[in-house]
């Protein structure tokens, strides 16, 4: 009681729980009615029922695995259940129309069965109609709603039912008018109505087991990075879908001026938006800073100062055009207790990056300023120090 109890509080497996009922209730009397009868139409519908029905037990117990977390052993969750018992699924539809075809072909040339045909046969076919039209009907809604295969493979099975059913119709009544090989053509028909839902569903399930990207939830990833402010571009835009969930993993670019906080900012607003527009979404984000056409060669310079952790501060700089090429003049801001040498090569290696890197530049001329190192430090008392202030200005005036 305690297990039902817990399925039927869960909406998805008591779908899958409800539609493995009706799955054996018309197994069974499609079947029990067809052997009754020598029906091959109806003992063929009966086997699909029966097919439907272990295609819904896989569903059910798929659906219930899919909602698993993930774990150490499966990082990206346990969703690729669904696609794999929707291939199982279509594999048995195959099965069951290898048999079906096999006895019809028999009985059109090779053996004389007499079939019966009375009201209840077609009251057999009618309900059995009903039951797969309304149970197709939920179990879209429940695919669409949970983006669920599995859900998809069972309404693609009762859909199925409805037009082999329907066939079926067809041909006691065309047996009922003295057609005698109207019964196994309608098993024919249902048949080649199995084969072909299975070919359909089998190729979109092996899609998705091959990490196949969406095509749909691509381009709707691609419009939000083109519309988000502050992302200059993107690449290795991968998506992967397991279950209900869809990974999402794009390198985006951004202006390298940008502070750290900038960058995380455009990075949580952008998986906010894949998240809102394609729902249950895992979403992994890398952000490269490039240079941007726009930036001037004042910003390019200050730019690569960034690569020298000695460099406090780059200002005063004049920027001059010689011959359509240009001439930076700046002032390097060092700590005040770096050696005379050090402080020197930092101040070359610095121009010679530049003329390096910038080919527009023809020459760099840098002026060495040294920060102390107790600025900042220490308590201001410089209202209190006005005799020793008297005193500097009486050593420095002339």
């Amino acid at each position: 009681m305690g297990f039902l109890a817990t399925v039927w509080h869960d909406e998805r497996q008591r779908i899958a729980l409800v539609s493995v009922g009706l799955a054996a209730f018309l197994s069974a009397m499609k079947l029990l009615w067809g052997v009754l009868t020598g029906s091959l139409g109806i003992i063929s519908e009966g086997l699909h029922s029966s097919l439907d029905l272990t295609a819904a037990i896989i569903t059910f117990f798929a659906v219930k695995e899919a909602r698993k977390p993930p774990d150490p052993e499966h990082r990206y969750g346990h969703g690729k259940i669904e696609s794999f018992s929707a291939l199982i699924e279509s594999g048995l539809l195959f099965l069951t129309c290898a048999w079906i075809i096999y006895e019809a072909v028999s009985r059109l040339f090779f053996k004389d069965v007499h079939v019966e045909v009375s009201v209840h046969s077609f009251l057999v076919m009618g309900i059995s109609i009903v039951v797969d039209v309304t149970r197709a009907r939920t179990l879209r809604r429940a695919a669409r709603r949970f983006r669920s295969l599995a859900f998809e493979a069972d309404a693609l099975h009762f859909s199925s039912d409805v037009l082999s059913s329907a066939a079926v119709i067809l041909g006691l009544t065309a047996l009922a008018a003295g057609v005698e090989i109207a019964d196994p053509l309608a098993a024919l028909a249902v048949a080649g109505v199995i084969i072909a839902a299975s070919i359909r569903m089998g190729k979109k399930t092996s899609l998705e087991l091959m990490d196949t990207a969406p095509k749909e939830i691509v381009d709707r990833v691609a419009r939000i990075l083109r519309e988000t402010p502050g992302v200059e571009g993107f690449d290795q835009l991968r998506v992967r879908t397991s279950g209900i969930t869809h990974f999402v993993d794009v390198t985006i670019a951004i202006d390298r001026t940008c502070s750290f906080e900038q960058a995380n900012q455009i990075s949580r607003t952008l998986e906010a938006r894949i998240k809102q527009e394609v729902g249950d979404a895992d979403v992994v984000i890398h952000a490269t800073p490039i240079a941007l056409p726009r930036e001037d060669l004042a910003l390019k310079v200050r730019m690569l100062a960034r690569n020298f952790p000695e460099i406090i501060d780059l200002h005063s700089m004049y920027v001059q055009e010689v011959g359509g090429r240009y001439v930076v003049e700046a002032h390097v801001s060092l700590e005040g207790n770096l050696p005379l040498a050090r402080a020197d090569a930092i101040a070359k290696a610095f121009e010679e990056k530049v003329r390096r890197d910038l080919v527009e530049v023809q020459e760099v001329l840098t002026h060495i300023d040294a920060v102390s190192p107790f600025q900042g430090s220490g308590e201001e008392i410089t209202g209190q120090a006005s005799e020793l202030i008297e005193q500097v200005r009486q050593v420095v005036e002339p």
